[in-house]
């Protein structure tokens, strides 16, 4: 079963839609959904909160990203090991500037014929204020009260690693990203099998 194995996962800046979407393809898609913040978000917050308040939630998160991304990555890995397709939801800001990250990962997990795909959303920038709004997390509040910090140092280059599709959507409303998304996926998985 590992030739049939699809691992998508979507990408982009916090609050742009990330959960929703992979949740939406998920049910659709019956996949297992393994997303960064369900993982981590409340130890992560737990930690910074009794053991390092005094330094800024970002830059504690920054402290951590290797042990945080290493229980996302190997959640995932299990997954698809047990010949589980996968879809994840994460910013992967290092991971989406790493040239041969997938190459690694096949190797690293024995998965030769694992079929990457990667969904990269783009909200205007009125659509992730409105998204950011609409959640309101803790994180989130920060953002809001410094958007032009926020907004403008947001990274702005495409993926550009070795998935085998990457899909970049840019959106202003709610009900683009899950449609291109899902015809760009069976458009995908059928001309494989």
């Amino acid at each position: 079963m590992k030739h049939n194995l699809n691992f998508i996962v979507v990408t982009g800046i916090a609050g742009s839609g990330k959960t929703t979407l992979s949740r939406q393809l998920a049910k659709t898609l019956s996949f297992p959904y393994v997303d960064y913040d369900t993982l981590t978000e409340d130890f992560l917050l737990k930690i910074h909160r009794e053991f390092e308040s005094a330094l800024q939630y970002s830059a504690f998160c920054s402290k951590w990203r290797k042990e945080s991304y290493g229980v996302f990555w190997s959640t995932i890995g299990e997954n698809l090991t047990l010949g589980n397709s996968v879809i994840a939801s994460g910013p992967c800001t290092q991971e989406l500037q790493t040239s041969d990250f997938f190459s690694q990962f096949k190797a690293q997990y024995d998965l030769p014929h694992l079929h990457t795909i990667n969904i990269h959303l783009v909200p205007s920038e009125e659509r992730l204020a409105y998204l950011k709004r609409k959640r309101n997390l803790e994180r989130d509040q920060y953002h809001q009260g410094n958007w032009t910090e926020f907004y403008g140092n947001r990274l702005t280059s495409p993926p550009s690693w070795d998935c085998d599709l990457i899909e970049v959507i840019c959106f202003s409303d709610g009900e683009t990203p899950y449609k291109k998304s899902l015809a760009l996926i069976n458009n995908y998985i059928n001309s494989k099998y």
